[in-house]
């Protein structure tokens, strides 16, 4: 640890120093908070970056128009197709919901149905032969 010398006032070392913070006594608003930033930003009327929209009116070429019928065409068939595969679905989701009954119900009316045919069968021929 040598001497510390005083710098000169025109040397290089003293160009370079540090020069005090100039204070003010001017006061900033206090900073909007986050939420405050993005309803300012949604208040916008461009609502950031987006794509102009074509012109409606423009007048297709005559084969634009005749891709656009082929393309209008082909799209009836498929829903044609569908509507009918929906119907299909349709008729197997009834079938499963009447199989879905209460058990309980079906299991008594198979055994009235038994029972109407052992009842009918014994007119013919005796109950003996049968087992149930």
């Amino acid at each position: 640890m040598g001497k510390s010398k005083t710098q000169k006032p025109k040397s290089r070392a003293a160009k370079r120093a540090v020069t005090p913070p100039i204070e003010l006594n001017v006061k900033r608003p206090a900073s909007p908070s986050q939420r405050q930033k993005v309803a300012v930003l949604g208040l916008r009327g461009d609502n950031g970056v987006q794509k102009k929209k074509a012109a409606r009116g423009k007048q297709l070429s005559t084969k634009q128009k005749q891709r656009k019928e082929k393309m209008m065409e082909r799209a009836e068939a498929i829903n044609e197709k569908l509507a009918s595969k929906r119907d299909v679905s349709i008729q197997k989701s009834r079938v499963v919901q009447g199989r879905r009954g209460n058990w309980e119900v079906l299991n008594e009316k198979m055994q009235d149905d038994l029972e109407e045919a052992l009842a009918l069968a014994t007119v013919d021929n005796p109950v003996s032969k049968f087992k149930v």
